[in-house]
């Protein structure tokens, strides 16, 4: 099972000039209709928006926020979990490689893990692992090829399952949030596509 992490190069800022970054970074994206992104790769079949469901936030502690105010949703660590679904016809898709990414709302200070369970039969098919994470900072892991079609015949849960406090993620079921925050998949037909996303966030 492969776990990707985007955090190499973005972690060797210091906390203070990663923040300032993101702060432009969410200005600029902040002035962007939300779905923008979305249109322009729908076209291609490249990013499908999930839809997000399951949500319960509980009150932000009070040495926490939520950047412009944009829409999120808590990941619990019981239950069913948050869950992500996605209403498209496989038949129109050419699917290579799948990747599902979601991005921190919050920073973390602690080590994270995120399960992602098919809704249905309940099996475990990847691990999203969060450590230590930063506003906006954006997440990947590999669907295996084996799981694509029950993830979107079925859809996924999140759950975490390492970490003491409340975790929250960038969703974009609203009209400010940046659609390319929220929790979508990525096709891939080459690992030079894989690897562009990756340049676009680590500027």
């Amino acid at each position: 099972m492969e776990i990707i992490r985007f955090s190499k190069e973005i972690t060797t800022y210091p906390r203070r000039e990663w923040i300032k970054k993101m702060a432009l970074f969410g200005i600029v994206l902040s002035a962007v209709p939300s779905n923008l992104f979305a249109i322009g790769k729908k076209k291609k079949n490249h990013w499908l928006i999930a839809t997000v469901s399951n949500k319960n936030n509980n009150p932000l502690p009070i040495n926490k926020s939520i950047p412009f105010d944009w829409n999120y949703a808590e990941i619990p660590s019981d239950g069913e979990g948050l869950k992500l679904t996605w209403s498209i016809n496989e038949k129109d898709l050419v699917v290579k490689n799948l990747y599902l990414r979601i991005s921190s709302a919050t920073d973390i200070r602690e080590d994270v893990s995120i399960s992602v369970v098919l809704a249905k039969s309940r099996m475990l098919i990847a691990k999203f692992k969060m450590d230590f994470a930063h506003y906006f900072q954006p997440f990947q892991i590999l669907i295996q090829p084996e799981y694509q079609h029950q993830v979107f015949s079925e859809g996924v849960f999140l759950t975490k399952t390492i970490g003491e406090k409340p975790l929250w993620i960038l969703i974009g079921n609203d009209n400010k949030t940046p659609t390319i925050l929220s929790p979508h998949l990525f096709l891939s037909n080459s690992f030079k596509e894989h690897n562009q996303w990756k340049k676009d966030y680590c500027y």
